[in-house]
């Protein structure tokens, strides 16, 4: 509909990011925005 990845595709790109940033001994961050209820809210 929106061609967004779903949650579960964010979860594993998201895990993979964390493995990487161990292995090369980088830091990394996430910032989730949950915007199910944005229109609700408006």
């Amino acid at each position: 509909m929106t061609k967004l990845p779903n949650r579960s595709l964010i979860t594993d790109r998201i895990k993979l990011s964390i493995e990487q940033s161990r292995q090369h001994h980088f830091r990394a961050a996430v910032l989730l925005i949950d915007l199910d209820r944005y229109k609700h809210n408006q």
